[in-house]
């Protein structure tokens, strides 16, 4: 087995068993006290991430995440104050639907996302305008101030 494979491999189990944690503690009621918990401790470890991973704009977070995970492919565009990351698919949305777990968004994407952006620098804004989990894609706006551009 090649090096490609066994990485779409590791991403496939990967995405598998975060989509069966969230199954579980969806099950036993503790998702939404999980996400609150895990959001703090982005936030704490998303500097650190960012400077072992070598990323220095916010744009690198999306497409870094997209790279290595292979579960959304984010699409960046441009605004006058930042930029709108999208995605029109993903992979752990679609097996959390599947399983009838709860919604995956928040714990395992975009709240460590946010931590990574905001540790590169906390004043940028990070603004979750809609979910592949509710909506038809997933849209976050990004705005940073001029003195950061």
């Amino acid at each position: 087995m090649n090096t490609e494979v066994k990485l779409s491999v590791l991403q496939s189990i990967y995405t598998n068993v975060l989509a069966e944690s969230v199954f579980y503690y969806n099950k036993e009621g503790i998702l939404n006290e999980i996400v609150k918990e895990k959001k703090e401790k982005s936030f704490v470890s998303g500097k650190g991430l960012v400077e072992n991973f070598g990323i220095k704009y916010p744009e690198e977070v999306f497409t870094w995440c997209s790279e290595v995970f292979n579960c959304a492919v984010w699409d960046i565009n441009k605004t006058e104050d930042g930029f709108l990351a999208i995605a029109e698919k993903c992979k752990l949305c679609d097996i959390c639907k599947k399983l009838g777990a709860g919604m995956p968004c928040y714990i395992y994407c975009l709240n460590p996302m946010e931590g990574m952006v905001k540790g590169i620098n906390s004043d940028i804004k990070f603004k979750v305008l809609e979910t592949l989990w509710k909506g038809k894609k997933c849209k976050v706006e990004i705005i940073v101030n001029n003195d950061l551009k």
